[in-house]
């Protein structure tokens, strides 16, 4: 019996053993979504370089200091559910180019000497965008996490003053002017 289009004759016992394969591969957090082992690895990597800290403590720093944050969510998210008050709106792919001083696209607010702070929709993307920053040689950079941590500790600025960057545009400007694009 040929089942796979490899040539192979692959009976039950051997689909069985393929299946258990593939799930040692994987880890499942949530019924619709699969983390490789290797993402997971990376993942914990990267929560290791970069400390975690709580809303209290962002705000503390925010508060006395030059604190950089950076909002790594979708720019839809950002504009459904607001922002950190003077966060940086930043996609994950675009956010070496953005941070790194040598980049003709560098945004002048990453400042290697100040903390930054990044978040993002779960603190997946946070930790990775940590890591980001760390290996382009930032020091002090700090995991804020998901922001919904945040909103929930009623520091959230509204969705309609948020801020957030303009891919097609380069230029900051009201998140609700997205809305108003077309398609």
């Amino acid at each position: 019996m040929k089942d796979n289009n490899d040539g192979h004759s692959h009976g039950a016992p051997a689909r069985a053993a393929m299946a258990q394969e593939r799930a040692d591969r994987t880890m499942t957090f949530h019924p619709d979504w699969q983390m490789t082992t290797e993402r997971k690895r990376l993942l914990d990597d990267a929560n290791a370089l970069v400390p975690r800290i709580s809303p209290p403590q962002a705000k503390e720093m925010i508060a006395h200091s030059e604190a950089v944050v950076v909002d790594l969510r979708a720019e839809d998210d950002v504009g459904i559910t607001g922002m950190v008050s003077g966060a940086l709106a930043v996609s994950i792919l675009d956010l070496g180019a953005r941070a790194d001083p040598s980049s003709p696209s560098q945004d002048k607010r990453f400042d290697m000497a100040k903390p930054v702070i990044v978040y993002c929709a779960n603190g997946t993307n946070a930790a990775f965008g940590g890591k980001i920053l760390k290996d382009l040689g930032f020091r002090y950079v700090f995991n804020l996490g998901a922001y919904k941590d945040w909103a929930e500790s009623s520091e959230a600025l509204p969705a309609a003053q948020g801020l957030s960057f303009d891919l097609d545009m380069g230029s900051i400007r009201p998140v609700a002017a997205f809305r108003s694009r077309p398609l």
